[in-house]
């Protein structure tokens, strides 16, 4: 008989809703905060760290981003992607720091002004803060702020803790220690980003309630999220967790570490960022969630065992569990082996290609590299607005900048530039493919140079205009070799090669379609006899 997952998993937070009071128990907020080196696009950082935390907080997005002190900031009901299209979020401009904010509410109302990050204003300076959690200890500080003066714009307790810091910064010799002093007076759960002028500041509350995590780009600078899934989508390298009661503060001469509030308090982690808050593929405190759900499903099956033969997960947070509760014993590896027609309509002979500059295929992180149904999901709705416009697939641009060239359609790509061979390097997003793998040798073979690197739209452009582009076509296992006769992005246009199949372009179809029907010889031992 087939069996949920939900049959032994507690209850989910929404059945909770029907015998607790309203907005008792919510999903929690989702906190990203980034420190640059130099002054860069920490903008789309924050975007894409926030859409992979999107999952604890579908109510509203925001994101602030600090320039030398001067502060640009939107925020506004709804996902990551409706608040933030592309327009908007290059409107925020480049800057050092950048803090954003998904958020699902558990004080305060679900409208706009409750929205973060927190900006707040003082003679000593700004700040932009994002909470996750609730304090316990909210309506007597607010009631003793509003005695002192203070004008609340919101509802929440995030707001509370602002003004507290603010509060403590007029007498405080720093930002980190009016932190530090407004820990002593707030009591609950929060982990907190804070962006002064010149400084990130991340914050766990002493009990550890909410997950809090640190890593490092590329460049050095320093990142702080809910989940190490938001590193992930970056690019970002996981250092570690912030412990409980720490205070991390990143800045020009590095990263310092204030654990004076630390082992002040047990530790009290929210159970139910293993059992559904959390995504599976993030690490809270060193602990995998995958493996804790599937643990967790063992445990179960062992509680209530019954006779399965399917389990089922319910909701998605369940599906881990339900292998922990019935893994499979047993798997079949089937090699499906029939004819296959033109991959694209026309052939072998050239197609035309549409810049795609509204969608993203993947980003690094995750699965991103790898061909899975997931990641080529986005293409359907990208492939239908390119037909429209009369191209039979898409040029996909990196989910980062929204500049550089990664895939066409679900192929890899290459150019002959200046009788040179152009494609993009393997950057966590692109394809490992085995045809542009055979493609890079078969023309290293002949002796042309091979250049795998970051290859912008316009580059591309300028040496179609300049007349150095000779050729450009797509390789994978379906089509082997697509040449490209046409290339557009928004009202530019260019033919390559004179709309006909290029000679490079040719000999590599001839090449390898011949090793593989064993026409030509192999000199690699990429073919075998099955039978």
């Amino acid at each position: 008989m087939p069996r949920s997952c939900r049959d032994c998993l507690p209850m989910m937070p929404t059945e909770l809703s029907a015998v607790l009071p309203a907005r008792h128990i919510q999903e929690e907020c989702g906190v990203f905060g980034v420190y640059a080196p130099e002054t860069t696009d920490v903008a789309p950082l924050a975007y894409y760290a926030l859409y992979a935390l999107q999952h604890r907080g579908q109510e509203s997005a925001g994101i602030a981003v600090n320039d030398d002190g001067v502060f640009t900031a939107y925020r506004d009901v709804g996902l990551v992607n409706e608040v933030f299209p592309a327009e908007r979020l290059r409107s925020l401009g480049t800057g050092t720091i950048a803090v954003g904010h998904v958020r699902y509410g558990t004080t305060g109302s679900d409208n706009k002004r409750n929205v973060q990050p927190i900006l707040v204003n003082h003679y000593k300076g700004r700040m932009a803060l994002a909470h996750n959690g609730n304090l316990t200890n909210s309506h007597a500080l607010r009631q003793e702020l509003e005695s002192q003066g203070s004008i609340f714009q919101t509802t929440t307790d995030s707001e509370v803790i602002a003004y507290i810091i603010v509060q403590e910064r007029l007498r405080a010799p720093s930002i980190e220690e009016a932190v530090s002093a407004a820990m002593d007076r707030i009591e609950g759960a929060y982990s907190l980003v804070i962006s002064s002028p010149t400084k990130l500041i991340a914050v766990r509350d002493p009990h550890g309630f909410r997950p809090l995590c640190m890593g490092r780009l590329r460049d050095g600078g320093v990142v702080f999220a809910s989940e190490s899934c938001a590193l992930d989508a970056i690019g970002a390298r996981f250092e570690r967790d912030i412990l409980p009661g720490e205070i991390v503060v990143a800045d020009k001469s590095g990263v310092k570490s204030d654990t004076r509030h630390c082992g002040k308090a047990p530790k009290r982690l929210c159970v139910f960022e293993f059992i559904y808050f959390a995504r599976p593929d993030s690490v809270i405190d060193g602990s995998s969630v995958h493996v804790a759900r599937q643990r967790a499903g063992a445990f179960l099956a062992l509680e209530h065992p019954v006779q399965a033969d399917i389990v089922i997960g319910v909701p998605d947070s369940g599906l881990d569990a339900a292998l922990g509760v019935h893994s499979s014993h047993h798997c079949q590896y089937i090699v499906i082996v029939c004819p296959v027609g033109a991959y694209y309509p026309e052939g072998l002979n050239p197609v035309k290609i549409y810049v795609e500059d509204e969608d993203v295929r993947a980003v690094k992180g995750g699965t991103g590299m790898a061909k899975t149904g997931g990641n080529y999901a986005a293409s359907l709705r990208a492939g239908d607005r390119a037909e429209a416009k009369g191209y039979s697939q898409v040029l996909w641009l990196d989910g980062v900048h929204r500049k550089y060239i990664e895939e066409v359609g679900s192929m890899n790509v290459m150019f002959k530039v200046a009788g040179k061979i152009l494609t993009p390097d393997l950057n966590g997003s692109v394809l490992s493919g085995i045809t542009r793998r055979s493609c890079i040798q078969l023309l290293k073979d002949w002796g042309y140079e091979v250049e795998e690197r970051r290859i912008s739209a316009e580059e591309l452009f300028e040496a179609a205009e300049n007349g150095t582009l000779e050729e450009a076509w797509g390789t994978g296992t379906a089509a082997v070799v697509s040449p490209i006769g046409e290339l557009a992005e928004g009202d530019k246009k260019v033919t390559i090669s004179g709309n006909k199949i290029g000679p490079v372009t040719q000999r590599l179809y001839d090449e390898l379609t011949g090793i593989q029907w064993g026409r030509v010889a192999d000199p690699h031992g990429w073919t075998m006899k099955v039978c």
